[in-house]
């Protein structure tokens, strides 16, 4: 090894074919107390390895210093992701492992104290240029379709999960995951039903089962979990509001109300008027007969929209009752969730607050709102003058 003459403490390899540098720092071992040399990282230069050592030195004076591990970030995002598994939903879970996945394939061997920004922003351009893969049966067959912007974007929220709580559990110096700059998504392009499709759309599923689901899908802006999962004791028709508090989970096979919603902004009361409360008031009814027809069959969940026997309502049910009403209506095929995005949309095209209107839709910001509608906003600030003009004519 060589010391370098311009970075006092940090060292020249001589036995690789690049340059690369480092430094030594002594620590004390936590099994014995006795003092040891501890070498660092390779650095490419050796001005970022004395930066390096200065700042080691400056937190052992202030006993921040933390230790190097060897800790891979394969088996850092294993043991994350079990420590998340008894907070998360299965779907949800599922969702961050196989995010995960990519990560673990393309960086996981690296070691998580030795992880760098360059790392992780080569990780983003290899994932951009990375095939979809699909399983058929149990092969793995590689498509001829690029990963979307959405994926990796995703998969860039897990990573930077795991390294915030790398951070906070003090298995890495730095916050670089603050540094990261974020993957951009193209915006999905959902489809939404045309102002003068609702009416027709809503006639054509008026008598069926699935109408009162249907219908606080489209005035209320409810997602299908919170629909599925309403329960009557969150219904106040005399006030006319729903109390957003639970949801429907659908894993596997088995349906399941659980309290809480996707996001803490979900947990909202969602006002309703005189129209809404009459769809109600005959889903009661509708309830009561399926009640009598069942008899002992009969399962009483205290659920909005049921299936026939109490019990919570298949989503899968929900989708083909769905297409079906809509193909016999013949307006655009939209998906539950769509149904939601026309409430939004429209609701915006009319003038509506986006504050409110995020607040009714259990955004968790104004934020999410606009990212999602702001489309539909050019030539609103016209409509705004002219009330605005308006209110002071003739004042």
């Amino acid at each position: 090894m060589a010391r370098t003459k311009k970075y006092p403490g940090v060292y020249e390899r001589k036995d690789t074919k690049t340059k690369t540098y480092y430094f030594i720092i002594s620590t004390n071992d936590p099994k014995t107390n006795k003092r040891k040399q501890v070498k660092s990282k390779s650095y490419s230069n050796p001005e970022e390895a004395y930066k390096d050592l200065i700042d080691t030195k400056n937190k052992q004076m202030k006993g921040k210093y933390i230790k190097p591990t060897k800790i891979t970030l394969k088996e850092w995002i294993e043991k994350w992701l079990s420590d998340k598994e008894i907070r998360l939903k299965k779907k949800t879970l599922e969702s961050y492992k196989n995010r995960a996945r990519h990560i673990i394939e393309e960086i996981g061997h690296i070691e998580l104290f030795n992880l760098t920004k360059d790392d992780v922003t080569d990780f983003y351009k290899t994932l951009k240029k990375k095939n979809k893969v699909i399983f058929n049966g149990k092969e793995k067959v590689t498509t001829n379709t690029k990963l979307s912007s959405r994926t990796v974007h995703d998969t860039h929220k897990v990573l930077k999960m795991a390294l915030i709580q790398a951070y906070r559990d003090e298995r890495i110096p730095r916050d670089i995951a603050s540094k990261i700059e974020s993957p951009k998504a193209k915006q999905a392009n959902h489809k939404i039903l045309k102002p003068d499709e609702v009416n027709l759309f809503l006639s054509t599923a008026k008598g069926d089962p699935t109408y009162c689901a249907i219908y606080l899908g489209i005035f209320c802006g409810l997602r299908q979990a919170e629909t599925l999962g309403l329960t009557w004791d969150n219904v106040d028709l005399d006030n006319q509001v729903i109390y957003i508090v639970r949801t429907l989970d659908h894993e596997d096979d088995d349906c399941a109300i659980s309290d809480g919603t996707k996001t803490n902004a979900g947990n909202r009361p969602v006002e309703i008027d005189e129209e809404i409360v009459e769809v109600l008031r005959a889903q009661k009814r509708r309830i009561k007969k399926d009640k009598e027809i069942s008899g002992t069959l009969y399962q009483d969940m205290n659920l909005v929209c049921p299936s026939n026997i109490g019990t919570p309502m298949n989503p899968s049910n929900l989708r083909r009752s769905l297409y079906r009403i809509i193909d016999k209506a013949g307006v655009t095929r939209v998906t539950y969730h769509e149904l939601r995005h026309s409430h939004a949309s429209l609701s915006v095209k009319s003038g509506a607050d986006i504050k409110s209107l995020s607040f009714r839709l259990g955004h968790s910001s104004t934020r999410v709102t606009l990212d999602i509608y702001s489309h539909l906003l050019p030539g609103m600030q016209r409509a705004l003058l002219k009330k605005f003009r308006d209110e002071i004519t003739d004042k």
